[in-house]
């Protein structure tokens, strides 16, 4: 799950990475594509490719607030 259902037409023109640190065979960055939100990314190295570890998604406490 994620925060967003949509995206903007040609995302792929917008994304933007920010915030990369690289620790050896770990990495972490945020990406957007803009309107005011980013996702952070955790990544792990493994037989020489970048794979996504982590991914943050939807916020339970953040779009749903207990009533």
């Amino acid at each position: 799950m994620c925060n967003c259902q949509d995206y903007p037409d040609k995302y792929w023109e917008k994304i933007t990475l920010s915030d990369l640190k690289i620790d050896n065979a770990q990495a972490n960055f945020s990406w957007t594509w803009g309107n005011g939100f980013k996702y952070n990314v955790e990544t792990v190295k493994q037989n020489g490719q970048w794979k996504i570890s982590y991914l943050e998604g939807f916020d339970v406490d953040e779009f749903l607030p207990a009533p």
